[in-house]
Protein backbone atom coordinates (compact mmCIF):
# COMPACT_ATOMS: atom_id res chain seq x y z
CA UNK A 1 0.00 0.00 0.00
CA UNK A 2 1.11 3.52 -0.77
CA UNK A 3 1.54 5.97 2.59
CA UNK A 4 -0.93 8.21 3.13
CA UNK A 5 0.45 12.01 2.89
CA UNK A 6 -1.20 15.32 4.59
CA UNK A 7 0.13 19.10 3.61
CA UNK A 8 -0.29 21.53 6.60
CA UNK A 9 0.33 24.30 4.21
CA UNK A 10 4.43 24.00 4.80
CA UNK A 11 5.02 20.43 5.40
CA UNK A 12 4.22 17.15 3.84
CA UNK A 13 3.99 14.13 6.91
CA UNK A 14 3.07 11.24 6.56
CA UNK A 15 0.32 9.71 8.93
CA UNK A 16 -1.45 6.45 9.96
CA UNK A 17 -4.34 5.02 10.93
CA UNK A 18 -4.80 7.13 13.88
CA UNK A 19 -4.25 10.31 11.93
CA UNK A 20 -6.49 9.57 8.90
CA UNK A 21 -9.37 9.00 11.84
CA UNK A 22 -8.58 12.46 13.14
CA UNK A 23 -8.73 13.98 9.92
CA UNK A 24 -12.41 12.30 8.89
CA UNK A 25 -13.47 13.72 12.62
CA UNK A 26 -11.71 16.98 13.01
CA UNK A 27 -11.13 17.84 9.28
CA UNK A 28 -7.11 17.95 10.07
CA UNK A 29 -4.94 15.38 12.54
CA UNK A 30 -4.41 15.74 16.11
CA UNK A 31 -1.10 17.14 15.69
CA UNK A 32 -1.34 19.29 12.96
CA UNK A 33 -4.56 20.63 14.47
CA UNK A 34 -2.53 22.10 17.62
CA UNK A 35 0.27 23.31 15.24
CA UNK A 36 -2.64 25.74 13.00
CA UNK A 37 -3.99 26.72 16.37
CA UNK A 38 -1.30 29.32 16.57
CA UNK A 39 -2.47 32.73 14.61
CA UNK A 40 -1.30 35.55 16.76
CA UNK A 41 -2.63 38.13 13.97
CA UNK A 42 -6.59 36.56 14.50
CA UNK A 43 -5.90 36.68 18.28
CA UNK A 44 -4.93 40.10 18.20
CA UNK A 45 -7.81 41.29 16.34
CA UNK A 46 -10.84 39.37 17.87
CA UNK A 47 -8.98 40.40 21.81
CA UNK A 48 -8.72 44.04 20.76
CA UNK A 49 -12.46 44.19 19.41
CA UNK A 50 -13.67 42.78 22.51
CA UNK A 51 -11.70 44.77 24.86
CA UNK A 52 -12.75 47.91 22.42
CA UNK A 53 -16.31 46.71 22.63
CA UNK A 54 -16.33 46.38 26.60
CA UNK A 55 -14.86 50.16 26.70
CA UNK A 56 -17.98 51.38 25.23
CA UNK A 57 -16.88 51.70 21.61
CA UNK A 58 -19.38 50.54 19.90
CA UNK A 59 -18.79 52.07 16.58
CA UNK A 60 -15.76 49.18 16.59
CA UNK A 61 -18.86 47.22 15.48
CA UNK A 62 -19.50 49.19 12.24
CA UNK A 63 -15.74 49.28 11.83
CA UNK A 64 -14.85 45.70 12.08
CA UNK A 65 -17.92 43.71 11.56
CA UNK A 66 -19.52 42.44 8.21
CA UNK A 67 -22.86 44.30 7.37
CA UNK A 68 -25.00 41.00 7.60
CA UNK A 69 -23.05 39.78 10.79
CA UNK A 70 -24.61 36.67 12.50
CA UNK A 71 -24.49 36.30 15.72
CA UNK A 72 -25.83 33.56 18.46
CA UNK A 73 -25.98 34.60 22.00
CA UNK A 74 -26.51 33.94 25.26
CA UNK A 75 -30.31 32.88 26.04
CA UNK A 76 -30.86 31.43 22.65
CA UNK A 77 -30.54 35.56 21.01
CA UNK A 78 -29.81 35.60 17.62
CA UNK A 79 -28.43 38.75 15.86
CA UNK A 80 -28.27 39.54 12.26
CA UNK A 81 -26.74 42.78 11.20
CA UNK A 82 -24.58 45.14 13.21
CA UNK A 83 -27.31 46.94 14.76
CA UNK A 84 -28.45 43.57 16.29
CA UNK A 85 -25.08 42.52 17.60
CA UNK A 86 -24.50 46.15 18.82
CA UNK A 87 -28.13 45.86 20.83
CA UNK A 88 -26.38 42.29 22.27
CA UNK A 89 -23.34 44.06 23.68
CA UNK A 90 -24.88 46.97 24.81
CA UNK A 91 -27.61 45.38 26.85
CA UNK A 92 -24.87 43.04 28.61
CA UNK A 93 -22.68 46.42 29.11
CA UNK A 94 -25.16 48.73 30.14
CA UNK A 95 -26.31 46.34 33.02
CA UNK A 96 -22.51 46.20 34.48
CA UNK A 97 -21.23 49.87 33.08
CA UNK A 98 -18.33 50.08 35.63
CA UNK A 99 -17.32 46.29 35.75
CA UNK A 100 -13.57 45.51 35.21
CA UNK A 101 -13.06 43.13 31.72
CA UNK A 102 -10.18 40.88 31.66
CA UNK A 103 -9.33 38.41 28.97
CA UNK A 104 -8.21 34.69 30.41
CA UNK A 105 -7.45 32.79 27.66
CA UNK A 106 -7.16 33.33 23.14
CA UNK A 107 -6.37 31.37 20.60
CA UNK A 108 -6.61 32.12 16.94
CA UNK A 109 -6.29 29.47 13.47
CA UNK A 110 -5.94 30.16 10.07
CA UNK A 111 -6.71 26.91 8.50
CA UNK A 112 -7.42 25.36 4.45
CA UNK A 113 -10.89 25.22 3.44
CA UNK A 114 -12.30 26.91 6.63
CA UNK A 115 -12.91 30.93 7.87
CA UNK A 116 -10.10 32.39 9.90
CA UNK A 117 -11.32 32.17 13.54
CA UNK A 118 -10.28 32.97 16.76
CA UNK A 119 -11.80 32.27 20.48
CA UNK A 120 -11.64 34.21 23.54
CA UNK A 121 -12.14 33.31 27.29
CA UNK A 122 -13.02 36.32 29.32
CA UNK A 123 -14.70 37.75 32.14
CA UNK A 124 -16.60 40.72 34.00
CA UNK A 125 -16.50 42.19 37.37
CA UNK A 126 -18.02 44.44 38.91
CA UNK A 127 -21.25 46.23 40.36
CA UNK A 128 -24.92 45.64 38.47
CA UNK A 129 -25.25 49.21 38.55
CA UNK A 130 -26.80 50.26 35.61
CA UNK A 131 -30.26 49.16 33.32
CA UNK A 132 -29.54 46.88 30.39
CA UNK A 133 -29.69 42.86 29.69
CA UNK A 134 -30.21 42.28 33.81
CA UNK A 135 -33.27 45.09 34.60
CA UNK A 136 -32.82 47.64 37.11
CA UNK A 137 -29.74 48.36 39.13
CA UNK A 138 -29.28 46.17 42.54
CA UNK A 139 -25.73 47.53 43.15
CA UNK A 140 -24.79 43.46 43.88
CA UNK A 141 -21.36 42.39 42.98
CA UNK A 142 -21.51 40.26 39.68
CA UNK A 143 -18.74 38.12 38.26
CA UNK A 144 -19.23 37.38 34.66
CA UNK A 145 -17.33 34.40 32.46
CA UNK A 146 -17.49 34.79 29.14
CA UNK A 147 -16.18 33.20 25.77
CA UNK A 148 -16.64 34.47 22.27
CA UNK A 149 -16.04 32.79 19.18
CA UNK A 150 -15.41 34.87 16.09
CA UNK A 151 -15.17 34.07 12.55
CA UNK A 152 -13.95 36.39 9.43
CA UNK A 153 -14.78 36.09 6.01
CA UNK A 154 -13.92 38.59 2.27
CA UNK A 155 -16.98 41.30 3.05
CA UNK A 156 -16.44 44.27 5.59
CA UNK A 157 -14.62 47.24 5.89
CA UNK A 158 -11.32 47.04 4.56
CA UNK A 159 -11.94 44.00 2.77
CA UNK A 160 -12.14 41.56 5.98
CA UNK A 161 -15.25 41.70 8.33
CA UNK A 162 -16.00 39.11 11.28
CA UNK A 163 -19.05 37.72 9.69
CA UNK A 164 -20.49 35.26 12.72
CA UNK A 165 -19.92 35.62 16.08
CA UNK A 166 -21.34 33.44 19.03
CA UNK A 167 -20.40 34.51 22.29
CA UNK A 168 -22.11 32.63 25.62
CA UNK A 169 -22.17 33.26 29.35
CA UNK A 170 -24.36 31.79 32.34
CA UNK A 171 -27.48 33.99 32.49
CA UNK A 172 -28.61 32.23 35.49
CA UNK A 173 -25.36 32.25 37.41
CA UNK A 174 -25.79 36.45 36.78
CA UNK A 175 -29.26 36.42 38.01
CA UNK A 176 -28.24 34.24 41.23
CA UNK A 177 -25.77 37.08 41.95
CA UNK A 178 -27.79 39.58 41.24
CA UNK A 179 -31.08 38.28 43.45
CA UNK A 180 -29.00 36.70 46.12
CA UNK A 181 -29.65 37.89 49.30
CA UNK A 182 -26.14 38.51 50.08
Amino acid sequence: FLPVLAYDGANMTQIDAGGILDIAMAGTSATLLARKWESALLVNVDNDTLRRIMDLDFAHIHEVYDRAVVGEYAGARSALGREEVTSFWLGLRSAFPNAEFQVHHQIGMEGTHMPPRAAVRWSLDGLHEGWGSFGAPTGKRVHVMGISHAEYGPYGPGGVGLRREFALYDEIAIWMQILSDT
